[in-house]
């Protein structure tokens, strides 16, 4: 089972993928004083060595990038990833001009959420916390209909999980 939050803070990490640095700075500061845990990155490289290594359990990314692959790439990298994988999928959710062209491509390339810049700090933070809770709640329910298997250690599970899922499934 994947552990709900980080082990060490207890807090949903989250990556913010812009090349742009007030951008990065002005998500970096709001969303660690709405609690959660913050890296940001300035290439799409930096940002699948990132999920590498930390996975992430939201990713915030900017559309273009100066050189590299762009934004739609890395997402359809990391839904085709998911896909393939026994873990959950990361929540990603782009920031970017707002036009008929990026929000298809968006849509196409598996972002579940589309935000145009300019942002509004308070609507970001809302969003993700909207976003990571649906996702929460959409892994509890599949575990009490059994559709979810158990991996992973027990003690990472929370006992009132472990005991609704058990009592649902009748093991």
């Amino acid at each position: 089972m994947e552990p709900r939050t980080d082990q060490q803070t207890g807090r949903r990490r989250i990556l913010v993928v812009d090349g742009d640095a007030p951008i990065q700075r002005l998500l970096d500061v709001n969303l660690r004083s709405a609690g959660f845990e913050v890296q940001t990155v300035a290439t799409v490289t930096e940002g699948l060595a990132a999920v590498a290594t930390s996975r992430p359990d939201l990713i915030f990314s900017e559309t273009r990038f100066a050189d590299g692959p762009d934004g739609f790439d890395f997402c359809k990298q990391l839904q085709k990833a998911g896909a393939v994988a026994v873990a959950r999928p990361i929540a990603f959710v782009f920031l970017a001009e707002q036009t008929m062209d990026s929000k298809l491509r968006a849509v196409e390339a598996g972002a579940d959420d589309f935000l145009a810049k300019p942002v509004y700090v308070q609507e970001v933070v809302a969003r993700a916390r909207a976003l990571l809770q649906r996702r929460e709640r959409d892994r509890l329910e599949a575990l009490t209909r059994g559709d979810e298997p158990f991996t992973g250690a027990l003690d990472v599970l929370p006992l009132a999980d472990l005991l609704r899922a058990i009592a649902a499934n009748r093991r």
